[in-house]
């Protein structure tokens, strides 16, 4: 028989209950045929079947089960990981950020003021980039030394001369150049310490004016107000008290080769003798001072009754003499062809007499008409290349 509950078969149809399962048996004679029974157990061993695979399924879905809990595990470990990250950058942020705060309250406290937060910023967005932006700045900084302007420098065909910080120098002599207010290098010129500035700027003891600074036109030209002369620029002493102190008799000086007014020194003489003359050039009006003066002579002596031929120089005059002649003022001869400057209107020192000229426009007209006339000389004050005045100081044939 079959059990009604499992399905399973026995073959003792007196059995009460199932061998299998338990349950109660049935045997009702006539109700089943055999085949019907069969039918039903094999019907009954299939619903078995497939409980028995329902329960496979929900072994499947067991094991589906466990493949979902390890993937919330990867997933929670995941996101702890990314928790533990986040507690991480806000601990560094915070960190940072108070360091910050106690860099700001170091630098309040040293200044008294805030610093530049975006500066500050800056410098810590590019902090990896900090030692090259030093790397930089110290070669711009390299480079801005090595382009420090110095030494002379032209300009607009002038010089100018700036120092070692690169500033510009002016109104003061550099080595024996002298530069005006503007800086440039001074050229056709007087210093103020008597120093004629030629074409080439260069100053020397050979174009110093000593004593009086005399003039002897040769040509003018007017422009206007203005009257460019050109002429012999001269002076009346021979050097510096001090040099002319330190000579003595046999040493070697210059002197004129000719016996005109207007002269260069250049040639050669001995001193063959020393004195202390007055001389009525310098000091007061109407007093004579001392002076040490150095004679060549060049024939003769006046202590020997015999001709005799001499120059007599101090720092203040100059004089050529003769024994066949009345002494004569020398005018040496500092600079040939300068050009001078000065206003028509310029104010003139005439002599007075009525074949001297009355204002300087006349004076240079005899000038002009004479040519290089070495006896037409003025003596004239010089701010530059400027005439500031000008006094006439012919002397006739007695001196």
């Amino acid at each position: 028989m079959y059990c009604p509950k499992c399905g399973s078969h026995t073959d003792n149809e007196e059995a009460k209950f199932c061998g299998n399962c338990g349950a109660l048996l049935k045997n009702e004679p006539g109700s089943q045929n055999r085949d019907t029974q069969e039918n039903l157990g094999k019907l009954r061993q299939g619903e078995y079947q497939a409980g028995q695979n329902k329960g496979g399924k929900n072994t499947q879905k067991k094991k589906n089960g466990s493949l979902s809990r390890g993937t919330v595990l990867i997933a929670g470990g995941v996101i702890a990981a990314l928790a533990v990250a986040g507690i991480v950058i806000f601990a560094c942020y915070f960190l940072d950020k108070k360091n910050e705060d106690s860099v700001l309250q170091e630098s309040t406290e040293e200044t008294g003021s805030l610093p530049d937060l975006e500066e500050q910023e800056e410098n810590v967005e590019g902090n990896g980039e900090t030692e090259g932006e030093e790397e930089k700045a110290m070669a711009d900084s390299s480079e801005t030394e090595a382009v420090i302007i110095s030494g002379w420098q032209q300009n607009d065909g002038k010089w100018y001369y700036y120092d070692d910080q690169g500033t510009m120098m002016t109104d003061t002599w550099v080595e024996n150049y002298y530069v005006g207010p503007d800086g440039a290098m001074q050229v056709h010129t007087l210093t103020s310490d008597g120093y004629w500035l030629g074409e080439d700027g260069l100053a020397s003891e050979e174009k110093r004016i000593y004593g009086k600074c005399l003039f002897a036109p040769v040509s003018y030209t007017v422009d206007g107000d203005q009257v460019l002369i050109t002429g012999y620029l001269c002076d009346s002493g021979y050097a510096s008290q001090e040099y002319i102190d330190s000579l003595e008799v046999g040493d070697t000086i210059m002197r004129p080769d000719d016996y005109d007014r207007v002269c260069e020194f250049n040639t050669e003489s001995v001193i063959t003798n020393v004195s202390y003359e007055p001389c009525f050039m310098v000091g007061a009006e109407g007093e004579a001072e001392t002076l040490k003066t150095v004679y060549a002579y060049t024939l003769g002596s006046p202590d020997q009754m015999d001709s005799y031929i001499y120059y007599r120089m101090n720092s203040a005059e100059m004089v050529f003499d003769s024994d066949d002649s009345m002494p004569e003022p020398l005018y040496r001869i500092i600079q040939k062809d300068a050009v001078l400057v000065c206003d028509r209107n310029v104010n003139f020192e005439s002599m007075g007499q009525e074949y001297t000229p009355a204002s300087l426009m006349d004076f240079l007209e005899r000038c002009a008409q004479g040519g290089e006339n070495t006896f037409s000389v003025i003596e004239i004050g010089l701010t530059g290349n400027h005439i500031d005045w000008a006094k006439d100081v012919f002397m006739n044939y007695a001196g």
